[in-house]
């Protein structure tokens, strides 16, 4: 085993241990590979509470070869299963970063090991950085409702039936032990906040703390309560837990219940951009697009409901193009409305 010296600490002595080994494991799997490790989230800003993960990016040297991302994968399976934290680990590769840009990787690392090449990183374009977050919360929208084949709007409660409507359903690990918690109701409602800044204010947002700051000094509307709440009670007051005390209980329970307020409200704001972003001049966003209206249905019974008609008004019309892709995802998505 080799002696691995951090160019900077987490002020945390077992996370320190921990990243020590982790690198170690990889310098030894990837042998002359890795030109740098760099720690994200909130062990890097140092807000980290009990039952945070440990976000690091791992950058390859050069191109990320899909053997090497399987490899990679396959340690970290592997690892996990004998740690008591919940890792977030995710590898990396100059010529991505070089090629698409970063803005968390600049503004909001921390180097842990190896080669700083932050400065050489261009920064990724506002548009670029609006159009990932806003594509992104189709994502977690799913994935806590058990990835459908496709979502309808307006959303219901991921369980109906739950005392948290299913917003607690997700297992974190604090102290070596799973635990069902609120992370992704902490995600489902600063994620689409972070989307929200982006798009209203042009704006980056880099850490959940900095999504709090700036939705209340760009947007600060009736959601913003909402927002704050649930940053300082789900994560920094109850550590991501469900809490034990029955009056918290009942807050937790009306926090959930305007987070699928705040999830439709988000919705709206979606269609209203994937309207626009249909009228782009390069097809492969189009092609895009028009493959999540097929994903998110605006409409229970779309072509009865008149609020949403735009959707299908504007995908007729595009039904002319020469793409032949981009037609048949027309044909395939207006099977939906």
């Amino acid at each position: 085993m080799n002696n691995i010296t951090l160019v900077n600490s987490t002020k945390v002595p077992k996370i320190d241990l921990l990243l020590c080994e982790i690198i170690n494991l990889l310098e030894q799997s990837f042998p002359n590979r890795i030109r740098g490790y760099y720690l994200e989230g909130s062990y890097a800003n140092y807000s980290a509470v009990a039952s945070s993960d440990i976000d690091m990016r791992v950058v390859f040297k050069g191109k990320l070869e899909a053997e090497e991302r399987q490899q990679f994968a396959q340690y970290l399976e592997s690892y996990q299963q004998m740690c008591s934290i919940e890792l977030g680990i995710t590898p990396d590769s100059e010529s991505a970063l070089f090629r698409i840009g970063a803005v968390r990787f600049q503004k909001a690392s921390l180097l842990m090991y190896g080669e700083d090449i932050r400065a050489q990183v261009p920064l990724k374009p506002i548009d670029s950085f609006i159009r990932d977050n806003m594509h992104f919360q189709y994502r977690l929208l799913a994935r806590i409702r058990g990835n459908p084949e496709v979502l309808r709007f307006p959303l219901d409660y991921p369980d109906p039936a739950g005392e948290f409507y299913g917003y607690d359903r997700r297992p974190i690990r604090a102290d070596g032990i799973i635990h069902y918690g609120t992370k992704d109701l902490v995600l489902n409602v600063l994620c689409p906040a972070t989307a929200l800044i982006a798009l209203k204010a042009k704006q980056y947002v880099v850490s959940k703390q900095d999504c709090v700051t700036q939705y209340r000094r760009w947007i600060n509307d009736e959601w913003t309560p909402l927002i704050e709440a649930v940053y300082q009670q789900c994560r920094c007051q109850w550590n991501y837990l469900v809490p034990s005390d029955a009056d918290d209980r009942k807050q937790l329970r009306k926090l959930c219940i305007s987070a699928l307020c705040f999830e439709n409200h988000f919705l709206e704001h979606y269609k209203a951009y994937l309207l626009t972003e249909l009228q782009h001049t390069d097809d492969a966003y189009k092609l895009y697009t028009v493959k999540r209206l097929g994903q998110i249905i605006y409409g229970d019974r779309p072509r009865r409901a008149l609020r949403h008609r735009a959707v299908v008004t504007v995908l007729e019309k595009m039904k002319n193009t020469n793409n032949q892709e981009l037609k048949l995802q027309i044909d395939t998505t207006l099977q939906h409305y």
